[in-house]
């Protein structure tokens, strides 16, 4: 998986208190969501201001103003959380296995929430700090009621998690951390896997797909220079 596509976040708007947060992927507008991918690339480090000979701007010495609102924005993601008394934080579990300050990552109002397309199963995404290391995680969660956990099924699991162990610190792959069953959503058990959370990404499919048009056509919006991005990012991954 590349490192593109890992759970998506934005910063709730001042004031958002009830409900699902402004910003988050469930309720992006495509507009809102290139305005996101226009600001992430807007990033630059060009060559410091010449005032004269032997003489640069002072602001030259500090971190640029856009990676200190990059940063500012994604502390603000990693401890975001609920407000205590929103509807939402009433379907929403205190905690999941070790994991506390769960913190939705898409959408998740009942009748909306859509199979994933690369598993053809309900999954639901959420954002939690694991309480043994104190680091943001992102929690897949596979609906129990169509995934019952089984002892089978969690060896294969674990089994899985650990043969991508030795990739875990690749910077070009997003590997499970560590995969679990929970019954705090509804005392349903649930299998969960865990990933490293990266604030503001967004999946492959958020980044590059639109909608399917009024003609039922659906627009990929990719540069080569992002493919061949992909592709070297892959490609390492196979060394």
């Amino acid at each position: 998986m590349p490192a593109g596509a890992v759970p998506a976040g934005a910063v709730p708007a001042p004031g958002a208190g009830a409900g699902l947060p402004q910003g988050l992927p469930g309720g992006f507008s495509q507009m809102q969501l290139q305005a996101m991918m226009a600001n992430m690339q807007r990033l630059s480090f060009g060559p410091p201001k010449v005032l004269g000979k032997g003489k640069v701007a002072l602001e030259s010495k500090f971190t640029s103003p856009d990676l200190q609102a990059q940063l500012r924005q994604h502390a603000y993601l990693v401890q975001a959380q609920l407000d205590p008394h929103s509807e939402l934080q009433q379907h929403i579990p205190h905690y999941i296995h070790t994991y506390h300050t769960l913190f939705p990552l898409e959408d998740l109002q009942g009748g909306n929430e859509q199979p994933s397309q690369a598993l053809g199963l309900r999954t639901t995404v959420l954002k939690g700090i694991n309480s043994l290391d104190g680091r943001p995680y992102a929690l897949w969660r596979l609906h129990g009621h169509q995934v019952a956990p089984s002892q089978q099924l969690m060896a294969a699991a674990t089994a899985t998690v650990a043969s991508w162990k030795a990739l875990a610190s690749h910077p070009g792959v997003v590997a499970p951390r560590d995969a679990f069953v929970s019954r705090e959503f509804g005392n349903v058990p649930c299998i969960f896997f865990a990933y490293d959370y990266h604030p503001c990404a967004l999946t492959l499919q958020q980044a590059h797909i639109r909608p399917p048009a009024a003609n039922g056509m659906t627009q990929i919006t990719v540069t080569e220079q992002q493919l061949w991005s992909y592709a070297v990012q892959l490609a390492s991954v196979l060394r």
